[in-house]
This record gives structure tokens, sequence and C-alpha cells, in this order.
């Protein structure tokens, strides 16, 4: 997928190649949970994709930092699949990919227009959104199902800083409210 992507999708900002890479390994692992559904021989089936062949040289622009900036927007995109569904991120990222391929230089901003165009659950202003795929630390999803009695729903979407920066005195939610 990763060689797809880059053969037909042009970012705009060649900045953002990482985060079209992202998408191409959701979308890579996303055939790999469709094609093999026993979940033993799955394990073993993504740990023999995932190998590096011996022969194959990667592009120029991967170094360790880019492979790890890949990973970084894999685990948003797992993060936004917790939260929206994984059908509907996995159904905005590949009609965004065929989109993409077939127009100009593409903007990651046009795939976050359509993830909010589809998503029944609020999504955080672009800017924060786009500074989730650039972070330190891990996405994290929080969620909680209460019975009923006057009890909702509520989820909350955001991001656990995990390194050696000093965390936010507190941690905003996509409805703007401080916890």
């Amino acid at each position: 997928m990763r060689e797809w992507i880059h053969n037909n999708i042009h970012p705009a900002d060649p900045k953002e190649q990482s985060l079209f890479d992202a998408l191409g390994f959701w979308m890579a692992r996303t055939a790999v949970q469709e094609a093999v559904p026993d979940a033993a021989a799955k394990l073993k089936y993504e740990q023999t994709h995932l190998r590096w062949d011996g022969e194959y040289e990667p592009p120029v622009s991967y170094g360790e930092s880019n492979l790890r900036a890949v990973g970084a927007g894999y685990s948003v995109l797992k993060m936004l699949g917790a939260y929206l569904g994984d059908e509907k991120v996995t159904s905005c990222t590949r009609s965004y990919l065929a989109s993409a391929a077939s127009s100009g230089p593409a903007q990651f901003r046009d795939f976050y227009d359509s993830l909010r165009a589809a998503s029944e659950s609020p999504l955080p202003p672009w800017s924060e959104f786009r500074a989730w795929f650039h972070q330190k630390g891990h996405p994290v999803v929080s969620s909680q199902l209460q019975s009923e009695g006057g009890k909702t729903q509520s989820r909350s979407l955001r991001k656990a800083f995990r390194s050696t920066t000093t965390p936010p005195s507190a941690t905003k939610t996509i409805d703007g409210r401080s916890r």
C-alpha cells in the first residue's frame, strides 16, 4: 500500500507524506483483518507481512523518524476508529484516497473534512486534529456507558502525554471542557 500511496498521491505539502503513509498503513491493516478472520492466523500473517524484504530498499525519505511518524499517525487513526467506528474511518479513508489519487495535489485537510462530514460525533477543530498526528505521546479514547436512570453515555477523544515533556495542567476534550 505504501508504494501505491507514493506512486498515486502527491501531497501539496511534502511534510504531510507520513500522514498519507499512515492512511495507507490503516488500509493495509484493514485488508489483513478482512482477509484473515482467524485471530491466531491473523497475528502470524501480520508478523510476516510487516517484515522487510532483505532485497527491498525503502524510499530515501524513509528514515527511522518517518517510520515513527507513520506509526504515530496509525495510532491516531486507531483512536479515531475506536471513537467513530472502524467502518466509518475505513470508508472515509478508502473514498478519500481514491479521490486524492485522481485529483491534483492532495491535502490532508480534505481527509479531515470527509471524516467530519461523515461523523455523527463531534471532531475537534482542524488545527487541533492535525496536531494529534505530530504530537508526542499516545492517543487515548475514554468511553463510558452507564445504565439507565438518568445517566448518559460519554466519550472523549484526546491525546495522553507520555514523554519527558511536562504535561498540560488539564487535558482538553473535544467539547472544549477541561478535565
